[in-house]
């Protein structure tokens, strides 16, 4: 003699709805393995820019492809010095400013700019901000640099701005 018990509430699913959610699944594996293909070989960088009229800091993510004759670090203080992306951010210094040297010896870094960054502009930061606000992003990023050294047109920036 068997016993058969029946439950009311238990039903099967439809064959049309395991497909869409099967398909559904599919997709975001798809979409998330595309995502991470795309961010491989590329240096993740956080980068801070300041907004205009205010007084705080929008956070910019950027994927860089990695360039082997190139230090993480020299890529990341040019990513900083070629400006936000984001709209309504000032950048660190004025257009026109490349980066002529930059590296690192006994835990300090030194980086060196071209004389653009002594121009004013209307859509950058002081020059003791923009050195300022270097600073705060290489220290957030780079915790072995203990010290930073700042050089516009040969020219070494004092303590002022540390």
């Amino acid at each position: 003699m068997t016993f058969e018990i029946k439950n009311e509430t238990t039903k099967k699913i439809p064959r049309k709805y395991l497909i869409l959610i099967f398909a559904a699944v599919l997709i975001a594996v798809l979409f998330s393995s595309v995502s991470v293909a795309r961010k491989i070989g590329k240096n993740r960088f956080v980068l801070y820019y300041p907004l205009v009229g205010k007084d705080r800091l929008v956070k910019e993510v950027r994927y860089v492809p990695k360039n082997p004759s190139q230090d993480k670090i020299v890529s990341y203080v040019e990513e900083l010095i070629d400006g936000s992306f984001i709209q309504r951010t000032r950048s660190l210094f004025s257009l026109g400013t490349v980066l002529e040297f930059c590296f690192v010896r006994d835990d300090e870094l030194f980086v060196g700019v071209s004389k653009e960054a002594l121009y004013l502009s209307s859509d950058s930061v002081s020059i003791e901000d923009g050195i300022k606000y270097l600073k705060k992003n290489v220290r957030k990023n780079f915790h072995n640099v203990k010290k930073i050294s700042v050089f516009i047109d040969g020219n070494y920036i004092g303590e002022k701005s540390e």
